[in-house]
């Protein structure tokens, strides 16, 4: 134990002194400074959009209870301003509401799939299938991609990794050193696993110090940074189990360079790019074109459907709205509009149904793949903790989805009742709220499938190296 913790100590002295330390930790400085800003400067633009969408929402609404509440129905214009904004077409078309995902605190660290995917949508009573916000994107950004942390730790790291550590047991072979350390009851596993921990302490530690500025930055996240710690210690312990395998089959340094940075092209290059030729579903989902043009040819039929026909429909998936007004299409009456809107919507949904089918088969075959992918695994725990992942958006359209049934349950009595709102009836109205998905048990299996591959990694390398020693 104490010639273990005697390499430890000349081991750090040797990386100090070691040429390549200061211009690597300094890249790495530079690089993650960079990486910290792009991502708080991406989040940040974000969190202006949604204070202003919730500013101008707040506004609105104090704005037309206010005006509601002090309308003067002694008087034509108080009448007509009662009128209005008594009516449920009205109040729900002027309170559309913005259903927003929040920015998760450590986002900024991993922005996953948060710089293509709606992050907030307006709903309505007519509203029907999910779609994106339309917006111009910067080609530049388009073409160079983001840079993260994440990115930083998955990509960068093994070659900086590879950098310190290629001739961490070829050094003393080529200089005639390791047989005088062996004559003196050293062993080299012990050695091995010395230089290596060194090596994953300077590197954990770093990655860490610059995790803990999300934090620091945004005001909350210490929660999450736990998790975020426990993937960064398995991801980089089994890279760095990876470089004990390759420097335990005693080769040149050269060898192991070249071992090294190969490994570091299947694994994060040709690997990933083959499970996705390999996992790419062959079915073809439908064009957004031919959706929109299937939804106005869905619009034209049932708007051009007798009216008692479309009550009917409706009525068959409502029962409970049918009364002595069922048929009641006068110009007073809404209840053809309101019908007419959700046989739009329900027609919409069983024509997008197959695509929805397709997206989610594709999710697990991807989620399935993460196994045969630990650099691809790695990532998508980061962006679960970040809650930036594929499988955060997904949640977030079916909470879309079951927010707009709470919207249209609330107003459809007051539309099949010709009935009408009071401020009172204003505070009552549905407010969407982001549940986020519980990430803790994933986390722990994806730690635990690191590390089970660092232990295998581990187990062969000194598996060789005592072997060697037989010899």
């Amino acid at each position: 134990m104490s010639q273990f913790f005697t390499i430890l100590r000349f081991e750090w002295q040797w990386l100090l002194r070691h040429r390549l330390l200061f211009p690597l930790a300094l890249l790495l400085l530079v690089t993650g400074s960079g990486a910290l800003y792009y991502g708080h400067t991406v989040v940040q633009e974000r969190k202006n959009t949604q204070h202003a969408i919730l500013t101008n929402d707040t506004h609105r609404f104090d704005s037309l209870v206010y005006k509601l509440a002090t309308a003067d129905t002694m008087t034509a214009e108080g009448k007509s301003t009662y009128r209005q904004l008594s009516h449920p077409a009205v109040v729900q078309f002027q309170l559309k509401p913005a259903a927003v995902l929040p920015v998760a605190p450590l986002s900024m660290l991993s922005l996953g799939v948060s710089d293509i995917a709606g992050y907030y949508h307006r709903l309505e009573v007519n509203w029907s299938y999910l779609h994106s916000e339309e917006k111009i994107n910067n080609p530049l950004k388009l073409l160079t991609g983001n840079i993260d942390l994440a990115f930083l730790l998955v990509y960068i790291f093994p070659l900086l990794l590879v950098g310190l550590s290629y001739n961490i047991i070829s050094r003393e072979q080529e200089r005639g050193t390791l047989y005088l350390f062996l004559v003196q009851e050293g062993k080299v596993s012990v050695l091995l696993l010395a230089r290596i921990l060194v090596r994953w302490i300077l590197f954990f530690v770093t990655f860490m110090l610059l995790a803990i500025a999300a934090p620091i930055i945004q005001g909350d996240g210490w929660h999450e940074l736990l998790s975020w710690s426990i993937i960064t210690a398995a991801y980089t312990l089994f890279w760095c189990m990876l470089i004990c395998l390759i420097a335990a089959f005693g080769k040149s340094s050269t060898f192991n360079i070249a071992a090294m940075t190969t490994v570091w092209v299947l694994l994060l290059i040709l690997l990933p790019a083959l499970s996705r030729l390999m996992t790419e579903d062959k079915k073809v989902t439908t064009h957004a074109a031919t959706v929109a043009a299937e939804q106005r040819e869905q619009e034209w039929e049932l708007w051009d459907m007798p009216k008692k026909a479309l009550l009917d429909s409706f009525y068959n998936h409502y029962p409970g709205y049918r009364d002595a007004a069922a048929y009641d299409t006068s110009a007073a009456s809404s209840r053809r509009l309101m019908a007419y809107y959700d046989m739009v919507t329900q027609r919409m949904d069983r024509f997008v149904a197959n695509d929805e089918a397709i997206r989610k088969q594709a999710q697990a075959d991807m989620e399935t793949g993460y196994y045969y992918n630990p650099a691809v695994y790695t990532q998508s725990l980061f962006n679960q903790v970040a809650h930036t992942d594929v499988a955060d958006y997904s949640h977030y359209e079916e909470e879309i989805k079951v927010f707009h049934q709470r919207w249209k349950a609330y107003f459809f009595p007051f539309f099949f009742g010709n009935s009408v709102l009071s401020p009172a009836d204003y505070t009552r109205i549905p407010v969407f709220h982001h549940t986020p998905i519980p990430v803790r048990k994933n986390i722990l299996w994806g730690a635990l499938y690191l590390l089970s591959l660092s232990l295998l990694t581990g187990f062969a390398a000194f598996y060789l190296l005592r072997n060697q020693s037989h010899r």
